[in-house]
């Protein structure tokens, strides 16, 4: 069996990774600057400013806290990141202030755009050698198939159900995807040059090396 047909969970699960990142995407929360700007009496310049603050402390912190899945089990990092995505999302969901809506950003931010999309293909990358760039190409679809299906299930529940009450079922569902992700993972996950797909002697850089 094709190493792509044979690891077909593993990959779903990545692909489940990247495109609920969608909640920590531009693209989704800049569907809700209306709503901020008039509840918290901010102009577009001051949403800015508070979103590339987010962004940028979430972008600092992500090179650091990146090599996480270098040393957590796969399992735990995945749970570790959807769950913080989950309480991003709470976040926004009852920010009384300006300071609640920076931080939520910063979850979603760090969480959603940072770490699920660099946990997912990291792990894809590491999973597989001559085949990884067929597998890597099916786990980064999962974000262009977000952007063509989550802005109108977002913009249709906050329509229905308002703004924050969306962001509580979204903090719900990733909760909820944590278990179905995990449930794909399974008990076989590969393991990088000891799995069914990977070759011997590969070297291992620092991030001096890396940067350098």
């Amino acid at each position: 069996m094709h190493p792509l047909f044979r690891h077909s969970r593993f990959l779903g699960a990545g692909f489940l990774l990247v495109a609920f990142s969608a909640v920590g995407q531009t693209f989704v929360l800049s569907l809700f600057g209306g709503e901020w700007r008039e509840l918290f009496d901010l102009t577009h310049g001051q949403l800015g400013l508070a979103y590339s603050v987010a962004t940028l402390a979430s972008a600092l912190l992500l090179i650091s806290a990146g090599r996480l899945v270098d040393h957590l089990p796969l399992r735990v990092m995945v749970t570790f990141v959807l769950l913080g995505a989950a309480l991003g999302s709470a976040v926004l969901a009852y920010s009384p202030g300006v300071l609640g809506l920076v931080l939520g950003f910063f979850l979603l931010r760090f969480f959603g755009q940072g770490l699920m999309t660099h946990t997912a293909q990291t792990a894809v990358a590491r999973a597989f050698t001559t085949h990884r760039g067929k597998a890597i190409s099916l786990v980064v679809a999962g974000l262009p198939v977000a952007e063509a299906i989550v802005p109108m299930l977002v913009v249709a529940g906050a329509a229905a159900i308002g703004w924050r009450s969306t962001w509580g079922v979204i903090a719900v569902i990733l909760v909820g995807l944590s278990v179905l992700v995990l449930m794909l993972l399974g008990r076989s996950i590969p393991q990088g040059p000891k799995g069914t797909d990977a070759s011997e002697g590969e070297g291992h850089w620092s991030r001096r090396e890396v940067v350098q």
